[in-house]
């Protein structure tokens, strides 16, 4: 059962606080840089020298054909590696674009929008 002293805390409580003068116009500011002020931001994740992203959420994707498995990682590993080889420069590199022939075991892949090659998928 409450006592008479907690009812009155309880109530008063409740109660809006008045405030007059410069303690009302420091509330009211305060109160609206909390709603003007910049969201916290989020760290982003960090990067894995492969990045695939949809609405800044990493996607990353792995391939199974019969008895063989592949990461969309390793493939990109291996068009960049293979650019090398072929005496490219692959600092170079801005854009991949692989496309996966899982029935001919083959990645086909242009880089640049301008080089194209191919490497075995698995």
């Amino acid at each position: 059962m409450l006592d008479k002293f907690e009812v009155s805390d309880a109530r008063e409580a409740a109660e809006p606080v008045r405030m007059e003068g410069s303690a009302a116009a420091e509330a009211v500011r305060t109160e609206v840089e909390k709603e003007t002020a910049e969201p916290a931001r989020v760290e982003a994740p960090e990067k894995t020298g492969y990045c695939s992203e949809l609405d800044g959420i990493e996607v990353d994707f792995e391939l199974q054909y019969r008895e063989h498995e592949t990461d969309m990682k390793d493939i990109a590993k291996r068009v960049q590696e293979d650019y090398a080889r072929r005496g490219n420069d692959a600092s170079g590199i801005r854009l991949i674009q692989v496309y996966l022939k899982p029935t001919d075991f083959t990645a086909y892949y242009v880089i640049n929008n301008s080089y194209e090659g191919k490497i075995p998928l698995f």
